[in-house]
């Protein structure tokens, strides 16, 4: 399966907090592929946990906010293994 939600897409899975129609079909789609998906489930487990540390620490909002920086930046600009360092 190729077709994987994009990073916004997951981020506003994770993030939710309130439902519309809008949310209702993103959350629909979203977990029939998280169904099939191992890989996308694992991001989104590890989009959950940040989320979830930066909601104790700030509002739901400003959480929300720093997961998509914080996300993009991970996604644009990604930690170099140890072994490509050498």
């Amino acid at each position: 399966m190729n077709n994987h939600p994009n990073l916004n897409d997951l981020i506003a899975f994770v993030s939710m907090d309130r439902l519309n129609a809008e949310t209702v079909a993103l959350s629909a789609a979203v977990n029939a592929h998280l169904a099939d998906c191992a890989a996308c489930r694992a991001r989104v487990r590890d989009l959950q946990t940040v989320y979830d540390a930066l909601c104790r620490e700030m509002n739901t909002s400003a959480a929300a906010v720093a997961l998509a920086r914080t996300a993009h930046e991970t996604e644009t600009h990604p930690q170099r293994t140890e072994t490509e360092t050498k």
